[in-house]
């Protein structure tokens, strides 16, 4: 629908309620909620925003996956791309 506003409020309240379950630890669901925030700045326009989304839901998802190679961490690392591009 294109609708990125409403992607984002949506996005935004999922973090929230991640937040609220699982509290301050570590949790991929909460670096999900981080990247399609992420990616929602993005289609904004928002940039340094969607950075800053990103960059976070990417340092969450190393920690969590101790710096191994895994699936998230690389999907991370290109939603990064896809902000500098």
């Amino acid at each position: 629908l294109g609708d990125y506003s409403k992607s984002l409020e949506f996005s935004l309240q999922a973090w929230e309620m991640r937040k609220k379950i699982y509290g301050t630890q570590l949790h991929p669901e909460i670096a999900s909620s981080l990247e399609a925030i992420g990616n929602a700045y993005d289609f904004l326009g928002d940039l340094p925003k969607a950075l800053q989304f990103r960059e976070q839901a990417l340092e969450m998802r190393k920690k969590l996956y101790q710096e191994k190679p895994h699936p998230m961490v690389a999907a991370s690392l290109d939603g990064l791309a896809v902000s500098y591009s």
